[in-house]
């Protein structure tokens, strides 16, 4: 069993990086990576653990870069890179100054967005608006809400991304593609860091036709391959991917989108309950393990 799609304390999950080893290793989950959100500071720490005494399998680096393909929020899944590079990339663009000033143009068109529909939301209370989060709590608490707000947004915070300011469709969507790194210059930089871009669970994003968005993805960029084996991807989904990767002769990934306590039903190596992705999905990656 492996799983390539874990998140840590260093993006949006729970655990420590010494915690997920544990549970990996208690779990026989024989190739790991752990994969934040446009981070790569866990593998400092594990640069610094005897990792053959916590977990006796394998590791691939990895990392999940945020950005935007036709104005949909998409995520790439770069393994097998050069860590200490992809930090260096990171740290360059993602400046202090620079994360404050987009964040800040997020909250205030978020908000605008807000008051455009005539929701219910207490702007006097400045904690309402810290983030998407707290904007979803304070909107989702208001019955009448729901009466004004379509297609289920505010059913779910996952339906609030991803139906909502993810989704160009939307009534709610806020552009953040000069938020991100350029979809085709992530690709680049995980092949020049020695790495394999794949695209990230694609059933998540709500396009209106999957197909159709991937022929373009895989004609104007080097993409390797797509992760075939999600937590809530129904068998349909997942048989839909394999098939059009093996057409296209794209590499297959997977994985449990691990948050830990986050995101509790999704449980490490497993998923929904029975996800047990085979390591032969490996064969034809091209790629070093950590610290080989």
């Amino acid at each position: 069993m492996i799983d390539l799609h874990i998140h840590t304390l260093y993006s949006d999950g729970s655990d420590s990086v010494l915690n997920i080893l544990q549970q990996a290793q208690r779990l026989n989950i024989g190739v790991l990576s752990i994969t934040d959100h446009d981070s790569v500071k866990a593998y400092f720490d594990l640069d610094k653990l005897n990792i053959s005494k916590i977990y006796s399998g394998k590791i691939i680096t990895g990392v999940e870069f945020t950005t935007t393909f036709d104005g949909y929020t998409t995520e790439i899944l770069g393994y097998g890179c050069d860590y200490k590079k992809i930090n260096k990339i990171l740290i360059d663009f993602y400046t202090p100054r620079f994360v404050k000033k987009q964040y800040d143009k997020l909250m205030n068109e978020m908000a605008g967005l807000i008051k455009t529909h005539n929701l219910i939301f207490d702007f006097d209370n400045k904690k309402n608006s810290e983030s998407f989060m707290a904007y979803y709590n304070e909107l989702s608490k208001h019955e009448e809400n729901y009466l004004k707000v379509k297609d289920n947004i505010l059913d779910s915070f996952g339906n609030f991304i991803r139906k909502g300011y993810a989704n160009p469709k939307s009534s709610f969507y806020v552009d953040k593609s000069t938020c991100y790194l350029k979809f085709d210059e992530i690709v680049d930089i995980i092949h020049d860091a020695g790495g394999v871009a794949i695209l990230a669970h694609p059933f998540i994003y709500q396009f209106e036709d999957i197909t159709k968005v991937l022929n373009k993805m895989f004609k104007t960029t080097h993409l390797d391959g797509l992760e075939c084996y999600y937590h809530s991807f129904s068998q349909e989904q997942t048989n839909f991917l394999l098939k059009y990767a093996k057409e296209n002769k794209l590499l297959v990934s997977g994985g449990t989108d691990y948050h830990g306590t986050l995101r509790p039903q999704s449980k490490l190596g497993v998923g929904g309950g029975n996800l047990n992705i085979s390591k032969e999905i490996l064969n034809n990656w091209n790629v070093k393990y950590f610290k080989d």
